[in-house]
């Protein structure tokens, strides 16, 4: 395998960790929203209150979900540039919901259930999906220092036992 590859491979991985990485931001933001809409808050301080929760945390989406003006432009912005491919629809759902007075919650705790269940996949795929060279590279560096360690002092009582 050449570097190129490797390096391919590297970036491959870092993309995929870090769009997990947002979509898991994006959950967690999904999940307070939704908490907060159950409890029977406004959509706008619920989504204030769900960006300072991300916020917490490092956080990248955190400031691409903070609301600078009305949210309906930043639901409007949001629908057009976000940054988790998925959440391109949902906010413009959001975006007709909330102009149309209808209730949100539903959306919320629908857009929140495909979130979990694409997370699920994501994991089961990941797991499913573990190379077996990376098995093997872990059987290369752990056996034979692990073999050195187990059997070292066994060669060395046998090598005492011959030389007496």
């Amino acid at each position: 395998m050449g570097a190129v590859e490797n390096g391919e491979i590297l970036l491959t991985l870092l993309n995929s960790v870090e769009k997990n990485g947002r979509q898991a931001e994006l959950l967690r933001f999904v999940e307070t929203l939704a908490l907060h809409l159950e409890v029977g808050y406004d959509l706008a301080f619920a989504w204030n209150e769900s960006v300072a929760s991300l916020k917490t945390q490092p956080s990248r989406l955190a400031a691409e979900l903070e609301a600078t003006g009305p949210l309906t432009a930043q639901l409007e912005k949001l629908a057009r540039s976000a940054s988790v491919d998925e959440a391109k629809v949902w906010f413009s759902l959001l975006v007709t919901l909330y102009q149309e007075g209808s209730p949100i919650l539903g959306a919320v705790t629908a857009f929140r259930r495909q979130l979990n269940a694409d997370t699920e996949t994501a994991i089961a795929r990941h797991g499913e999906e573990f190379p077996v060279k990376a098995s093997l590279a872990l059987l290369f560096f752990f056996l034979p220092p692990a073999f050195v360690l187990i059997f070292y002092p066994l060669i060395q009582q046998w090598l005492r036992a011959l030389s007496d």
